[in-house]
């Protein structure tokens, strides 16, 4: 995929995009106060627009699959009062440094490909390089299901993301009397107030996964180019009854559990090399047709609004019932203990070993998994292997990397690698056990 900006887009790729666009939008139609969709007639105009940049992200072919605009030409948004921001912003407007977000979205069927990380970059470099102001305006909707939600993702650490102003919708009905307020929602959200559901019995929140996943991992993890070859969004979607999916009462994604079945003779010596390696066994396994041997566990994420309530602990124990139920025996998960980031120059062998004050594991995270009763089968010391251009890595990890060496990055397990242009991170995990009692299929 590659990432450009153009001034206008016309010709075929309308025909793409527009499609696209409409797709996107189309929750705003009955979800918003105000009119936030274009019409075509509309939509073309901004194409043809040379005050309005576009960022398009382009698939291997070249043709369109993500577009983000934005202008620093205020006057170009109908919707908005340049003066506003004009009187707040002097010094951005003397240095043309202030500019507007139109809209952003890609393709849904590569909402879990680079397209999304890719723009973001491009547009997060962009900013910090001139040091930019950029307005955007959502509705309640988008706050909740959208932008609202990865503000500060999108626009990174450099960035301060705050409110300027508030226009309410409002209605005075008069049908029944007055209604009762609705009570505000907890700002905490407790593990048994969710539901559980698989991925096969819920595939529409796929959109919902992805916005949690890229709002707690790092971005090298979602973005660099992994030491696998596999597309890990169609393996996820081949075995829908291996994730689970935590919904609260509003049906948002507030957590979710990865695994996949895969073969494993159950002996130490037949593990796979690590996260990478399961990822290939289990794509080799999905092809074939082969009657799985075990499963292995990928990832659990859990929104902070949901951490610490428990939901971690439920997603383990949906991930050993899915196992038990696919009939197989076993469980099998490279466990990235969670403290382990703060000590990234420690050898996983050797923080393993470190205790707690009641003689446990240290790590939280591991400590978990052992109360299930999982057993510790050693360490995967190159469990993931993330590799990307130097340029690449600065933007991921907000840090200049000057010259090679290695570097302690934000969320990372071990030091990054730089040298001669390129940047590679492997990372350890440790190999767990979780013995289940199959049942039959």
């Amino acid at each position: 995929m590659q990432v450009r900006a153009e001034t206008v887009v016309e010709g075929q790729d309308l025909e793409v995009l527009h499609p696209l666009y409409l797709n996107a939008m189309a929750p705003l139609l009955t979800r918003a106060a105000a009119r936030h969709v274009l019409t075509r007639a509309e939509f073309d105009e901004e194409m043809a627009d040379p005050r309005i940049t576009k960022v398009v992200v382009r698939d291997d072919d070249g043709h369109p699959c993500g577009l983000t605009t934005l202008t620093y030409d205020l006057t170009a948004v109908p919707w908005i009062n340049p003066s506003y921001y004009w009187s707040r912003f002097p010094d951005a407007v003397a240095r043309g440094a202030l500019c507007y977000l139109g809209y952003i979205f890609v393709d849904p069927e590569r909402r879990r490909s680079q397209a999304l990380l890719l723009m973001a970059s491009e547009i997060r470099r962009r900013l910090e390089a001139g040091r930019v102001v950029i307005g955007f305006d959502t509705c309640a909707y988008n706050d909740e299901h959208g932008i609202g939600r990865w503000a500060g993702w999108l626009f990174g650490p450099r960035s301060t993301v705050s409110g300027l102003d508030v226009q309410s919708y409002s209605v005075a009905d008069y049908r029944h009397g007055r209604l009762p307020a609705d009570p505000p929602y907890p700002r905490q959200v407790a593990a048994d107030d969710l539901r559980l559901v698989s991925l096969a019995e819920r595939p529409d929140l796929v959109d919902e996964i992805g916005a949690l996943l890229s709002s707690r991992w790092p971005m090298f993890m979602l973005a660099g180019h992994p030491g696998h070859d596999e597309q890990l969004d169609a393996l996820v979607a081949g075995a829908p009854e291996h994730q689970v999916v935590a919904v609260d009462a509003e049906d948002r994604v507030r957590g979710v559990a990865f695994s996949l079945p895969l073969d494993w003779d159950g002996t130490p010596e037949d593990l796979p090399a690590g996260w990478d390696d399961a990822v290939t066994r289990a794509a080799d396994l999905q092809r074939s047709g082969r009657r799985a041997t075990a499963a292995t566990a990928l990832s659990i994420t859990v929104a902070s609004d949901a951490s610490r309530r428990g939901l971690a602990v439920r997603l383990v124990r949906a991930l050993r019932e899915l196992t038990a139920e696919s009939g197989v025996p076993a469980l099998i998960a490279p466990v990235r203990p969670v403290l382990k980031q703060h000590y990234p120059l420690v050898d996983m062998a050797d923080y393993l070993t470190w205790l707690g004050d009641d003689g446990e594991a240290f790590d939280p995270w591991l400590r978990t998994h052992l109360r299930f009763g999982a057993r510790v089968l050693g360490v995967a010391a190159a469990s993931m292997t993330i590799t990307g251009t130097t340029e690449d890595w600065r933007g991921w990890v907000d840090d200049p990397l000057p010259g090679s060496g290695r570097y302690v990055v934000p969320g990372g397990l071990a030091p990054l690698a730089v040298q001669d242009g390129r940047g590679t991170y492997v990372e350890p995990n440790v190999w767990v056990v979780h013995d289940v009692e199959p049942r039959a299929v």
